[in-house]
């Protein structure tokens, strides 16, 4: 996508073709409008994942037409989701029906790959609209991260929702977890291999280039990487987490509130039952 100076002219070319995948889903699903009202603390973890999505593509634009020859562009690995090798997984008995092959793409349903609710502990609040245990289709992603456009002009919603259909995502999966006083949520988001890298690198740069996130804990499987935490103030009586993490064609995002200080052990544990379980076969992520 090429930006210039001259009337904000955000057009981006048709993305390049990508050999063996299906064409993204169209923009033509609807999220659930149904609301359910959230118990506390509230949760926003797949609600801000989504938007932060949408944003950074804004901002990336906003930085291309600034400076006038940025060029802006999704790169296709030749991978797509890896929906088409759930049918292949499920040929043999033994097979397992969901999981990571070797080139990073996973197959089954997105449910399956989230981790379970650790024992003796229950589904979280719901994170509504979409509630505590949830499937999302392309279309509802990608009309969720489009919601928040409607101010810009035809010409740049057209780049931005081009932009995001180049990705190719293949869905979204949400889950909440009671946490024994803190309320967890993780996402996760299948697109293309690229798409989903820069999104997770895109996201970490920003938030170390604005300087407002409290450092967190290291992220397992990951010692150079650390969850955030935002500022706080003498007399909070809540704080909260973000984790984020990139494996394969999955962006892994895990939100937690909480009471301040906010006592990181559980939800560490947590997310790394959740990256074992979307682990890459002979690889250490």
């Amino acid at each position: 996508m090429t930006t210039s100076t001259e009337g904000q002219d955000l057009t981006a070319p048709a993305p390049p073709a990508d050999p063996g995948s299906e064409a993204a889903e169209p923009l033509t699903g609807e999220a659930s409008t149904e609301a359910t009202a959230p118990a506390a603390p509230r949760l926003r973890g797949a609600r801000r994942r989504i938007a932060v999505r949408a944003g950074s593509v804004l901002v990336a634009m906003a930085i291309g037409a600034a400076g006038g020859l940025v060029e802006l562009h999704v790169v296709h690995d030749g991978k797509d989701g890896g929906t088409a090798s759930a049918a292949s997984a499920s040929a043999s008995p033994t097979a397992p029906s969901y999981g990571a092959k070797s080139d990073g793409s996973h197959f089954g349903d997105l449910k399956d790959l989230l981790a379970p609710v650790p024992g003796g502990d229950s589904l979280g609040p719901d994170d509504a609209p979409w509630g505590s245990n949830t499937d999302l289709t392309p279309s509802q992603v990608l009309t969720a991260e489009t919601s928040g456009i409607d101010g810009l002009t035809s010409k740049q919603r057209a780049a931005v929702k081009k932009l995001l259909t180049a990705e190719r995502i293949r869905g979204a999966a949400l889950r909440t977890y009671d946490l024994g006083g803190q309320a967890a949520e993780i996402m996760l988001l299948q697109a293309n291999q690229k798409s989903v890298k820069f999104d997770k690198e895109f996201d970490a740069g920003f938030a170390a280039g604005t300087n407002l996130y409290r450092t967190g804990p290291a992220i397992p499987g990951h010692p150079s990487e650390h969850c955030m935490l935002p500022p706080t103030t003498p007399g909070d009586k809540l704080d909260s987490m973000e984790c984020e993490v990139s494996v394969g064609d999955l962006l892994v995002d895990m939100h937690v509130d909480g009471p301040a200080p906010l006592d990181t052990s559980e939800a560490m544990d947590l997310l790394k039952q959740q990256l074992d379980r979307i682990a890459i076969p002979d690889q250490q992520i």
